[in-house]
């Protein structure tokens, strides 16, 4: 596995061609970045030295039965509760 990409590509495409040599198929949500406070409404604390770290984040996508079964994964804005499945992003 090649994991210099990460160094040569966009994280996004780095990060599709690491799942895929994993055999890992993930549903692909967004490629570009989005302010952390979106992803992490209920945990982000702005006055937390760790959360004032982060610039962006990237919600990569979902690795659920959906995605291993070739369908489409639950819409994400419909997620309210604990979620049986992986969430990757990238702050």
């Amino acid at each position: 596995m090649n994991l210099q990409i990460f160094k040569t590509d966009s994280f996004y495409n780095a990060l599709q061609s690491f799942f895929e040599a994993l055999n890992i198929p993930v549903n692909y949500v967004a490629e570009e970045p989005v302010n952390p406070q979106e992803i992490l409404s209920n945990t982000f604390k702005s006055h937390h030295p760790a959360f004032q770290l982060m610039k962006n984040a990237y919600f990569l996508g979902m690795v659920d039965d959906a995605s291993f079964e070739e369908n489409e994964s639950i819409n994400i804005d419909k997620i309210k509760t604990d979620y049986d499945g992986v969430l990757v992003e990238r702050s």
